[in-house]
């Protein structure tokens, strides 16, 4: 009984393994299309057609397997065609040049060869090392080379070029067949599916981060964290730090996703396609558009860990200052009138006060702490006053957070165009795949969003122009401060925009 129930947990588990990016579909074409160029060139008549050098047509078959999506092998193939016409021509040289002193100088006629071949590998060998993309290419002009010039003949003949050319073509021939016709895989379809997933990701990575950075301070944090501060620095890390710390690992996800779209374009450049929308007419989404987008998203995940890192050296510094003097707190646990006064003396004065968070003995900092202690210059974030973050994120907050329901409407939008034209099945979780699309819902939804973002424009500048009036009027920010100056705040509207 304990066999059998080992025996089932094996083959689910090869079962899963066999359906991850169709797997065993693949691993059906390459073997019916390396056994049909095999069982090709052993056929009798064919191989004495073809010439002794009928192990090119298996090495070809393998090397340009069809266990792969069609841009990915019609680029192999490409680069498989120019590799061996090079070969060939560069081998014929070196035959042809050889033969005219083959019979008055044979040893000269075999040198001639060595330093073709000489050639070849040094070709191979730097162009393999500077571009690995192109091993396919060098390697067959390498091999058939090899094979030319170390053969027994000792003139050119028609049977030189074709020993090498039949056995390669008709595998291609092979592999194209195979492909288009078993379990069939294109690039185009493929370059949408990615796409459509590095959208999801990043609107699911982009909401996040614009959650946790307009996230209002609870009332009483300071407080707790004033009187339990040497406990805090010794515990586990909180749960806004875990998100930041998700938010902060999701750079180098967004990065990847980027680059395998990128892939997936470069794969459509070797495919012929028949569709309604043809891949080419994705490179302003998946290449221009979400560079653009991806590159936002991380800097505003940036401007998360700057925000985390200046409110933490803000605590750091109030519990210290609270366990020299208690009196500088009033009852609510907020500093009194009079310390607020001094501090805003000493701005006013230019002075700076070393940030004592870098002071701390490693034992006591968390694992993000140290990722996040070199994010920013020490000057900017001890120059940084939270009190005016705090408010500035309570002005934008609303028009923030109807914005960004918007660009969610707008991303979906964007994904279920992108799964009817290609025929997705498999879209991000919550996400139905539309059976049809009216052009006047699209028109109504681009206008909508339209008007959203015009909405925000508004609604933002004059929540950053009052709040700016207010704390001019009341001179509590002085130019130290670096928050609310013109330039600050055109860089948080900007930041806020994308």
């Amino acid at each position: 009984m304990v066999g059998f129930v080992e025996l089932s947990r094996r083959l689910s588990a090869i079962k899963s393994k066999l359906q991850t990016n169709h797997l065993w579909q693949r691993m059906v074409k390459h073997t019916v299309a390396v056994t049909i160029a095999v069982t090709i060139v052993v056929i009798p008549a064919v191989s004495r057609r073809y010439g002794p050098a009928n192990y090119l047509a298996a090495m070809t078959a393998v090397f340009c397997h069809c266990a792969q999506r069609f841009g990915q092998m019609a680029q192999a193939l490409i680069f498989t065609l120019i590799g061996t016409l090079m070969g060939v021509g560069w081998s014929t040289l070196g035959m042809y040049l050889s033969s005219l002193v083959f019979a008055s100088n044979e040893p000269a006629a075999y040198t001639i060869r060595a330093i073709f071949l000489i050639v070849v590998a040094i070709v191979h060998g730097y162009v393999r090392s500077q571009s690995p993309r192109l091993f396919v290419l060098v390697w067959l002009f390498l091999l058939t080379s090899f094979t030319t010039l170390v053969g027994t003949a000792h003139h050119v003949t028609v049977s030189t070029v074709t020993n090498l050319l039949y056995p390669i073509v008709t595998t291609m021939g092979v592999l194209l067949i195979v492909n288009v016709t078993v379990f069939p895989e294109f690039s185009g379809k493929f370059l949408a599916d990615t796409t459509i997933q590095t959208l999801s990701q990043t609107q699911t990575t982009l909401k996040a981060a614009t959650e946790w950075f307009m996230e209002p301070k609870k009332a009483g944090e300071q407080a707790n964290k004033v009187s339990t501060a040497g406990s805090a620095r010794s515990a586990k890390a909180t749960s806004q730090e875990s998100r930041l710390a998700a938010l902060t690992a999701a750079k180098g996800k967004l990065r990847a996703k980027l680059s395998s779209c990128k892939s997936a374009l470069r794969e459509c450049m070797f495919e012929i396609e028949f569709a309604v929308v043809p891949s080419r007419n994705l490179k302003p989404i998946s290449s221009t558009a979400m560079a653009g987008l991806v590159r936002n998203v991380n800097t505003l995940i940036s401007a998360c860990e700057s925000k985390f890192v200046l409110m933490a050296a803000a605590d750091t510094k109030a519990a210290d200052e609270g366990h020299g003097s208690d009196s500088d707190y009033s009852e609510d646990g907020m500093l009194s009138p009079d310390y607020q006064g001094s501090e805003r003396e000493e701005n006013a004065q230019g002075s700076r006060r070393p940030s004592r968070r870098s002071e701390l003995p490693m034992s006591t900092r968390t694992s993000l702490e140290e990722r996040l202690e070199h994010v920013k210059p020490q000057r900017e974030i001890a120059s940084g006053n939270p009190a005016v973050l705090e408010t500035l994120l309570a002005r934008v907050r609303e028009p923030v957070t109807d914005l960004l329901s918007q660009v969610d409407a707008a991303i979906l939008l964007v994904v279920s165009c992108l799964a009817y034209c290609y025929d997705i099945e498999k879209l991000p979780a919550g996400v139905v795949a539309p059976k049809g699309i009216r052009i006047e819902e699209l028109d109504i939804r681009v206008d909508t969003f339209a008007t959203a973002v015009a909405y925000y424009d508004r609604c933002f500048q004059g929540s950053l122009s009052s709040v700016a009036a207010a704390e001019a009027a009341q001179e509590e920010v002085s130019p130290s401060c670096g928050l609310v100056t013109p330039a600050s705040s055109e860089q948080l509207l900007t930041l806020v925009r994308r």
